[in-house]
């Protein structure tokens, strides 16, 4: 279980990776003769963007797995964590 829970830690990050190499991709895939600085400036808040939504997903797939495996009330580990 602890191996699990580690990747489970480390998800923000992963898909933070995730997205900008996904907005990187898109980027070489696009094909465009025309290159200016307002070109630049679009591909790069496409990549902050992508990045952005990866880390946030991340940490909602985080507190998700945390909720899952701890009782409400008190906060302690619940019967799902052991097994």
């Amino acid at each position: 279980m602890l191996k699990s829970s580690l990747y489970y830690k480390l998800m923000p990050a992963l898909f933070g990776v995730l997205g900008f190499l996904f907005g990187l991709g898109c980027y070489l895939a696009e094909n465009s003769t025309l290159m200016s600085h307002t070109h630049f400036f679009y591909w790069s808040l496409f990549f902050t963007i992508q990045t952005g939504t990866g880390m946030i997903i991340g940490l909602l797939i985080k507190r998700l797995y945390y909720t899952a495996f701890t009782d409400g009330l008190t906060g302690l580990w619940n019967y799902r964590f052991f097994y």
